[in-house]
């Protein structure tokens, strides 16, 4: 699983609009461009992108509330960029619920003392 972030044009505010999204990472896809002009500033490159199967979350963050799903969208493709971080999953009483940490430091807990990473690999 997987958490992805897409903007949007919209037609009433100014600015784009991001939304986060969840899914499947199905394949990551390769892309040579040529020289055409029809590819204006992306000609003679290559582009890195993703097939995603989203997960139906009504556009809800999971990293800082409870977000279940019990289908999937249709597969849709996006840069690779787009992809924010890897994110679990739980499966209970028919319905799937996504472990989105990457917001917060990740805390582990045992033996009487309590460990958080602020995501730095230092000792």
């Amino acid at each position: 699983m997987l958490q992805f972030e897409v903007s949007y044009a919209s037609t009433v505010e100014a600015q784009p609009i991001n939304t986060i999204g969840y899914g499947q990472l199905d394949k990551i896809l390769v892309c040579q461009l040529g020289n055409n002009k029809i590819y204006r500033d992306l000609r003679a490159t290559e582009l890195v992108l993703a097939l995603i199967t989203p997960c139906k979350t009504n556009g809800r963050d999971a990293s800082g509330s409870i977000v279940g799903y019990k289908e999937l969208a249709a597969p849709v493709i996006t840069d690779i960029r787009n992809i924010k971080a890897v994110v679990g999953r739980v499966r209970t009483q028919g319905e799937t619920f996504i472990i989105d940490r990457s917001v917060k430091p990740t805390s582990f807990h045992g033996g009487g003392r309590d460990y958080e990473s602020d995501g730095s690999d230092s000792d």
